[in-house]
């Protein structure tokens, strides 16, 4: 009797254990499906939330009507969120009709100042060649004919008017010239107007990071534990030898735009060192190790500035580790290990 007790005990310790794994997988996998929801809301607000500036009439409905989309479907809910893929995929489809759209009339346009300009050239360089030759032609047999007149009285009027006729050919050959020197020098003001534009919106990107003093202050007024994300830009000190400091401002504040855009909200970014980037992310350590990967993957490459009226296309090679701040941990024994990490990189 003991023994058969034993037995069905022990049966019912194991239908309890089978229970107790299929809950906890259970609760595995209602964990994954509410990650997998908060990962689909967080896309369609970044969606929403980054899209690109085409126009204000174009760009600002879609902005809104996809916020409200997302927050009209309850992502929990995955049978919502499959009913709801053509309402979606209409967003998205209307939006890029409509950039498209824009897209083509700017380039109609451009097509045409292009056009419009080649043809005024043209018509230029045929009055300075083809037209001057006729009319130096036509003169040379004007003068001929004044000759051929010997001593009669309209002689001189002849050549009279020849001479009238060179000095207004002369003017107007003058007069041609310097409207070409205008469109020469015009267009090199827009070039140079062009690099001023680049280097003051890259210098206001630089502006906005925080430098290493401000990331020292930052860090000790934020508690712990503090994720921390290292990013070393390598090559971009010789964007400067390749080319100048201007070309490198303009990379430096393309890679920081870049980076700011992928990091979460709440992200405090800055310069640590030449070459060095630190972000304090508002973020586990454990959600944070994604973000070393994307750094080396997504932020390595080509940027493209402009130098002396040309585009560029200079490259990095990132490298990106994380770091956990330590409890108790004293700031200069903080930064110290920031940058021996820096060092490693």
């Amino acid at each position: 009797m003991a023994l058969k007790l034993s037995a069905a005990s022990a049966d019912i310790f194991s239908e309890v254990i089978s229970i107790r794994e299929n809950i906890s997988e259970l609760e595995r996998e209602h964990r994954q499906r509410e990650l997998l929801a908060e990962c689909y809301s967080a896309a369609l607000q970044n969606a929403a939330d980054y899209a690109i500036e085409v126009e204000a009439a174009i760009t600002e409905p879609y902005r809104k009507e996809l916020s409200e989309f997302a927050r009209r479907i309850p992502v929990s809910d995955i049978s919502q969120v499959v009913e709801s893929k053509p309402d979606l995929r209409s967003i998205f489809r209307n939006f890029r009709d409509q950039a498209v759209s824009h897209l083509n009339r700017l380039r109609a346009d451009l097509s045409e100042a292009v056009t419009a300009f080649h043809t005024l050239v043209g018509a230029l360089s045929a009055a300075d060649g083809d037209h001057d030759s006729k009319l130096r032609k036509a003169l040379s047999s004007l003068r001929e004919a004044g000759r051929l007149l010997g001593s009669s009285p309209v002689r001189q009027i002849v050549i009279a008017a020849a001479e009238n006729i060179e000095q207004s050919l002369e003017e107007l050959h003058k007069q041609h010239q310097l409207t070409i020197a205008q469109f020469v020098t015009e267009t090199r003001l827009l070039h140079t107007r062009i690099d001023e534009l680049e280097r003051s919106a890259a210098a206001g990107r630089m502006a906005t990071l925080l430098h290493r003093a401000e990331l020292e202050q930052r860090l000790l007024q934020h508690a712990s534990p503090r994720t921390l994300l290292l990013v070393k830009a390598k090559e971009l000190r010789a964007c400067e030898k390749a080319y100048n400091t201007e070309v490198y401002a303009q990379v430096a504040s393309a890679f920081a735009q870049r980076l700011r855009n992928g990091l979460p909200n709440g992200n405090l970014t800055g310069c640590w060192g030449d070459e060095q980037f630190l972000c304090l992310l508002p973020i586990a350590e454990e959600e944070a190790a994604c973000f070393t990967k994307w750094a080396a993957d997504y932020l390595s490459g080509s940027y493209v500035c402009r130098y002396s009226g040309k585009s560029v296309v200079p490259k990095l090679k990132i490298s990106a580790t994380l770091l956990r701040g330590l409890p108790n941990e004293s700031g200069p024994e903080l930064y110290d290990r920031i940058s021996r990490r820096f060092e490693s990189l």
